[in-house]
């Protein structure tokens, strides 16, 4: 009598964690090259109820050669700001050291455009600063999803990517919801902003 399995969501999910942690293992342990050429990393943001340190040992332990900085458990929730401080920022960018991580990308929360277009240019030049202490090559931008700020906060990232570019910074929008929720949308900003050195972050999720 031929009998049928038919396995639950839960069940499945299970087991297709446990081959691909299997299969990561093997990968890992046979010292596997990346033949594809991509940077797979994994951001601070499943841990940000907890200390960014955390975050960090659990991206090693995970096998991991590369971090993101997003948020933690801290003060401001995003873990580099426009206001963190040069030696705070430097302290984090030695812990990443520490655990043999590299840094890939950096998410710095809002720079001050509401306040004025000089004002957001001074802040956004500090998250690219920040990056630079970081040793990190790419700056992840939100987006605004204040209509009303739409225009100046592109026009500040436009006026900045000369500043990004010559620091080894590249910058990118990702999906965000607001005003740059779809990809028609973060097409339109791509070519607004019109420069090489900003370009579009996939985030899956946040695809709408």
């Amino acid at each position: 009598m031929k009998t049928e399995f038919n396995p639950s969501r839960r069940d499945f999910l299970r087991t297709g964690a446990a081959l691909g942690a299997w299969h990561m293992g093997l990968a890992l342990a046979a010292g596997a090259p990346n033949e594809s050429g991509f940077q797979i990393g994994c951001y601070t943001r499943p841990w940000d109820k907890h200390d960014y340190r955390v975050a960090l040992d659990g991206i090693a332990r995970a096998g991991y050669r590369y971090a993101g900085l997003m948020t933690a458990k801290c003060e401001t929730w995003v873990l580099i700001t426009v206001n963190s401080t040069p030696d705070a920022v430097a302290a984090i960018a030695e812990d990443v050291k520490q655990r043999g991580l590299k840094t890939l990308s950096l998410y710095g929360g809002d720079f001050p455009v509401a306040r004025s277009i000089e004002a957001g240019m001074a802040g956004l030049k500090t998250l690219i600063n920040h990056c630079v202490v970081c040793d990190c090559p790419n700056l992840l931008l939100g987006g605004t999803g204040d209509a009303k700020l739409v225009k100046d906060y592109y026009k500040v990232v436009a006026e900045c990517c000369d500043y990004a570019a010559a620091k080894g910074v590249g910058m990118s929008i990702k999906p965000h919801g607001g005003q740059n929720a779809t990809g028609a949308q973060c097409r339109k900003i791509i070519e607004q902003v019109g420069h090489p050195n900003f370009r579009l972050w996939y985030d899956p999720g946040n695809i709408y």
